[in-house]
């Protein structure tokens, strides 16, 4: 079956309705509807480097520091993935680009994109879709956005390992950032400007030693969906 997801606004509540299967990886059920309530507004700044921190709600204090680290990091690489023309902030366009490639409708993307730019402003800032993985638990493991759950990760590892050599030109077992900004330059819709593409070569080099080694790719593909999708659709 094909994946859909229906995103609807109903007062204060996102009902999503997904179900089926994304990629060869089964989906719980065929139909699940998730609420996510509590949406709240901030005044944020669309710049990494100067953007406030909201004040911390009630949601942040019935998690750990290890928790919020984890959702950030979840957030983030979604943020990078998004982000092709590196302006630190996310447009509807490169959120469609994304998502469509996943099977979400465009009114589904949509309703997603206004609930995310909770300033109205045209844009989603990496403040922003941090605070809504924060707020929204159902995005921390949606279809092409969050995370795949541990139990599921094995099965993706002959995949990783595949798109790993693909992209390594001269197999010499080590990513380097102008193998992956030569992979990701075939690409349909906006092109990946270089400071976009060395950002998702951060998400996945773990220890920020400038390569990437099998086990880093693998850890980072088969935990962060939005990376999976954008990586393996040139195969």
């Amino acid at each position: 079956l094909r994946p859909r997801i229906m995103l609807t606004l109903f007062g204060p509540a996102l009902v999503a309705l997904a179900g089926a299967h994304w990629a060869g990886v089964p989906m719980h059920g065929s139909m699940r509807v998730l609420k996510l309530r509590n949406i709240a507004v901030h005044a944020l700044s669309k710049s990494d480097d100067q953007t406030p921190i909201p004040a911390r709600t009630s949601v942040y204090q019935t998690l750990s520091d290890s928790q919020i680290t984890n959702i950030h990091d979840a957030a983030d690489a979604l943020f990078n993935v998004l982000d092709r023309n590196g302006d630190n902030s996310i447009s509807e366009q490169e959120l469609a680009s994304h998502l469509l490639l996943a099977r979400y409708t465009e009114e589904a993307i949509l309703t997603l994109f206004q609930t995310l730019d909770v300033d109205s402003d045209g844009s989603v800032s990496r403040v922003e879709l941090r605070e809504a993985f924060v707020r929204h638990p159902p995005l921390r493991n949606a279809p092409a956005m969050g995370t795949l759950e541990k139990s599921k990760r094995a099965a993706v590892h002959v995949e990783a390992d595949k798109i790993f050599s693909a992209i390594n030109l001269n197999q010499d077992g080590l990513l380097s950032l102008q193998e992956l900004q030569e992979y990701l330059a075939v690409t349909d819709g906006e092109e990946y400007v270089p400071a976009a593409v060395s950002k998702i070569f951060k998400t996945l080099d773990g220890n920020s030693d400038g390569s990437i080694t099998p086990s880093e790719f693998r850890g980072g593909y088969v935990r962060y969906r939005a990376v999976r999708l954008a990586l393996s659709r040139y195969q």
